[in-house]
């Protein structure tokens, strides 16, 4: 009974050493793959995320001013993408000459079309000044408001003559929003009812007041215009 006492506790050790060296062995297997994973930099999901936030960009802005914005937005996110692909291929590639040399010029790319649109940004404050001025000065006939409008509403207007080219214009049929500001409509002549749709690029937002205005310049393509300016608020159900 002595003698079998040494032979266990020899059994044990051995049976513990051979734990420990698996488990040794184990651990740096493990954590090589977590150190696989950290380095992916785009994943497919990451890679879809991002491309689903470029698309609700222009979803999301309900003003020609929100559209510019968004194209900053964009510009942001590929900044970014960008960002992440040059630290990627540091690390992977080192200091490749070629690949840096690409990554500049998508930098230099970027920082234009910021400029491109920073300029189309002026342009419109100029435009929409010059307008919501316009407006405000010129006598209008005012048709009321109408309330619990549907949000995707599409406003016809019928005249009883023929419209010129010229007075199907967006800037003779606008649509401003609670701070003057324009929102796109889609503007459509019928020729066979003498009719205007303004349809919504975006749906109008849920409980917010817009201001339909008719221009005076309108004219027919006999030259005859309207006697004065027109304007309508409606509020969104």
């Amino acid at each position: 009974e002595e003698q079998e006492e040494p032979v266990t506790d020899e059994e044990e050790e051995q049976e513990e050493l051979v734990t420990d060296e698996e488990e040794e062995q184990e651990e740096p297997v493990i954590d090589e793959e977590e150190e696989e994973e950290e380095e992916v930099v785009v994943t497919d999901e990451k890679e879809q995320e991002e491309e689903e936030e470029l698309e609700n960009y222009d979803a999301k802005a309900d003003s020609f001013s929100g559209k510019l914005q968004a194209q900053h937005n964009k510009l942001d996110a590929v900044e970014r993408y960008i960002d992440h692909l040059s630290v990627w291929s540091e690390k992977r590639l080192g200091l490749n000459h070629s690949y840096t040399d690409q990554f500049k010029e998508l930098y230099v790319d970027l920082e234009e079309l910021r400029q491109t649109v920073n300029e189309m940004e002026e342009k419109l404050k100029k435009k929409e000044k010059e307008v919501t001025e316009r407006v405000k000065e010129e006598v209008k006939e005012d048709f009321g408001s109408k309330e619990n409008i549907n949000s995707d509403k599409v406003w016809n207007i019928q005249f009883n003559a023929d419209l010129s080219a010229q007075a199907v214009d967006q800037l003779n049929f606008i649509v401003f929003d609670e701070e003057m500001k324009v929102v796109p409509v889609q503007v459509s002549y019928d020729e066979v009812s003498q009719s205007v749709s303004l349809a919504p690029e975006k749906s109008y937002n849920s409980g917010e007041t817009y201001t339909l205005f008719i221009a005076k310049d309108i004219t027919s393509e006999q030259g005859i215009g309207l006697k004065q300016a027109v304007q309508m608020n409606f509020t969104i159900e």
